[in-house]
């Protein structure tokens, strides 16, 4: 079963090796370093919102939320920026169960 949470600071380190796949998968140099020192400041700073999906106590997948505003219509939105399934999870709706995350995340605290 997997279980979909918000990631604090005390999480980052669940998903560094997914958030550094996602970058090699986009043709980036692999830096665990880096993407370490890059999560822990958007979440620190409260730049962005990241869930994780877990199955068991292992992150498979994660989403990351980031924060903006609409000029048109006049509200606080947020843009769903990176989204990364583990290559053996994918086909298990984990990335549905993201993006349900998301848009739950998103109607709770009135972002368009």
């Amino acid at each position: 079963m997997v279980k979909i949470e918000q990631v604090t600071t005390s999480e980052i380190n669940d998903i560094i090796p997914l958030f550094d796949g996602y970058r090699v998968f986009y043709k980036m140099k692999p830096d665990l370093d880096a993407a370490r020192i890059f999560l822990q400041d958007r979440v620190t700073n409260n730049e962005s919102v990241i869930f994780a999906a877990y199955e068991g106590k292992n992150a498979i997948g994660f989403v990351q939320l980031y924060f903006t505003f609409s000029s048109v219509s006049l509200e606080k939105s947020i843009i769903l920026n990176d989204l990364y399934v583990a290559a053996e999870h994918r086909g298990k709706s984990v990335g549905q169960q993201l993006l349900l995350k998301s848009q739950e995340f998103c109607k709770i605290n009135g972002y368009k």
